[in-house]
């Protein structure tokens, strides 16, 4: 049911119901094994799909402590954290699994990606999209897209885009689509806005509306960490159509 919503895959496209469906059965599992460490795992992810992050993670803390050698369901934290916005807590984690030495899946690479994406670490990043060398992985196509049009290689990001397009229609609304994954998709996708505004961000359809800047009114900052300035402030609103 999780693939079926974010993939598209046996049921009506951007179907949040599947999500629902996937929970319960989920939650079953659980209740079936509850000492598995699997069972832990997929219940995480139907709940990070949710955006329920605080459940989320406290599920993965106990599928980590029920088999704390189990470096897939600690990469999978990792990146679900990443994912959460939670990206230093995430990368941490994530280096964990780098250290015991295994050859790590392409989806790891993705996640480690998207993390040294998001902190402008770009030759790490760049290193982790290359690692994803399948092309029947689709992150690893739009992890590529995303290095190339960093690099200012419009022409190679435009010929990525079409492979994408071709192999996969609906990612023609692109913040759609990486709003299933990530809470933030603005970090992620190109906003052609360049003036100072903010966000609406539908969680259900995806649609992300710009508002602008005078539009809110900021009263004030934490203390910034030592050494840094502050560059911008952009708020994201979440909202959901009226049941």
């Amino acid at each position: 049911y999780a693939t079926e919503y974010v993939h598209g895959l046996g049921g009506p496209p951007n179907d949040i119901s599947a999500l629902d469906r996937a929970l319960k059965f989920a939650r079953r599992g659980v209740e079936l094994k509850p000492q598995s460490a699997f069972a832990h795992h997929i219940l995480f992810v139907i709940l990070f799909f949710r955006g329920e992050t605080e459940a989320g993670s406290a599920t993965a803390e106990k599928a980590i402590a029920l088999n704390p050698n189990d470096i897939i369901i600690l990469a999978d934290y990792g990146g679900r954290l990443i994912f959460a916005g939670q990206v230093d807590k995430g990368m941490e984690i994530l280096n964990r699994t780098v250290a015991f030495g295994a050859i790590l899946p392409v989806w790891a690479h993705f996640y480690l990606f998207l993390g040294h994406y998001l902190r402008e670490e770009l030759p790490e990043a760049r290193f982790h999209a290359s690692q994803v060398t399948s092309d029947k992985y689709f992150y690893g196509t739009l992890a590529r897209a995303l290095m190339a049009q960093r690099d200012g290689d419009a022409a190679a990001a435009q010929r990525i885009i079409r492979t994408i397009l071709s192999d996969r229609p609906q990612w023609k609304n692109p913040r759609r689509e990486i709003g299933k994954l990530i809470i933030d998709p603005a970090k992620v996708v190109y906003d052609p806005n360049t003036a100072a505004h903010h966000h609406f961000y539908d969680v259900v359809t995806g649609k992300l509306t710009d508002v602008p800047a005078d539009d809110i009114r900021v009263s004030g900052l934490p203390p910034l960490p030592k050494g840094t300035v502050a560059e911008g402030v952009d708020i994201i609103i979440r909202t959901r159509p009226q049941s």
